[in-house]
């Protein structure tokens, strides 16, 4: 009967790349997400000015984090970049045809 060794075994190349793409969406791809998001939300929310910042200022902030769990609860790295380029665009077409607020 063997051992069971305490001795990590190396990483692949291939795994090291996988690890950095996902420390780097879910650090600046999921913050970008978040304030497109949250800028989109602030334009098109039906109420005052100060109001719809802070409300989607907090919903930005909230979906930051879940973001970030999501990019490394995700098995295909391409797949999640590709949603949150996704869902990061719409709202940036949100925003624009959205206009300036008044």
């Amino acid at each position: 009967m063997t051992e069971p060794s305490l001795v990590p075994s190396p990483l692949s190349s291939r795994d090291r790349w996988t690890m950095a793409a996902r420390v780097g969406l879910g650090t600046i791809g999921c913050y970008v997400m978040a304030a497109v998001v949250a800028m989109a939300m602030a334009r098109t929310l039906p109420m005052s000015r100060i109001d719809a910042a802070a409300a989607a200022t907090i919903f930005g902030m909230t979906l930051w984090p879940c973001s970030v769990v999501a990019v490394f609860a995700f098995k295909s790295v391409p797949r999640i970049g590709a949603v949150m380029a996704g869902i990061t665009t719409l709202s940036a077409v949100m925003a624009w045809i959205a206009g300036q607020p008044s």
